[in-house]
Order: structure tokens, then C-alpha cells, then sequence
């Protein structure tokens, strides 16, 4: 086991930590607004805030378990978790994008997939 390798996977325990926090911040916002105080379009920005901060609690849990897997902690999934997929995601009142997202890969998955 490498201390180098623990080290990065306890700052992207933090990382996650950080986002799990501001995903339940803006989820209470969301949910405290009401239909008398705040227009659509302010109830949809804060949705699409919301949107945003889930999709980086997201990436940052894939970090964390290529870490994981990085310092032996934990087993690797199967290769087909790690395939880059397309996400469909709010970008403004009205409107959506796609977007491709591979997930981060542990060392020996991407040894495998050569």
C-alpha cells in the first residue's frame, strides 16, 4: 500500500464530503422556496443549481472509488462501469444539453482495457 495513493484517496473523501454538504444546501433551498415568493424561472435556476451539484457529487464518488481501488482498499467493478455514457442534463429554464462523461479509472482497469 502507498501513502501517496492513501493521501489522494482521504482528499477525495473530502472532495465528496464537500459535495454530499453543498448538494444537501441547495437541496433545503430548493425545497424552501415556494410558489408565492419565487417565479419559475427562480425555482427552475435553483433546480438546475441543484442539478449541477449533484452531477459533481457524482463525479467525486467515482473519483473516490478510483482511488479506493488505486490503494487496494476496495475491489475493482466490472469493466463496463467505467464506459464513458451520455448524460442529458437542465442547462437553463427550458433547455437541456448532452454531454459525455467517463468516470475516473482505477490503474488496473485501465491495464485491462488495453
Amino acid at each position: 500500500m502507498n501513502i501517496e495513493k492513501l493521501q489522494t484517496a482521504q482528499e477525495a473523501m473530502k472532495a465528496l464530503i464537500s459535495a454530499m454538504k453543498d448538494v444537501e444546501k441547495k437541496s433545503q433551498k430548493l425545497h424552501s422556496m415556494n410558489f408565492n415568493d419565487n417565479s419559475v424561472k427562480q425555482r427552475a435556476a435553483a433546480s438546475d443549481r441543484l442539478t449541477d451539484v449533484c452531477f459533481a457529487r457524482d463525479r467525486a464518488s467515482d473519483y473516490l472509488h478510483a482511488c479506493l481501488v488505486n490503494a487496494g482498499l476496495t475491489p475493482a467493478k466490472p469493466a463496463g462501469h467505467y464506459a464513458t455514457r451520455e448524460i442529458h442534463q437542465s442547462a437553463g429554464f427550458g433547455h437541456s444539453i448532452s454531454m459525455k462523461y467517463t468516470p475516473a479509472i482505477p490503474d488496473c482497469v485501465r491495464e485491462q482495457m488495453k
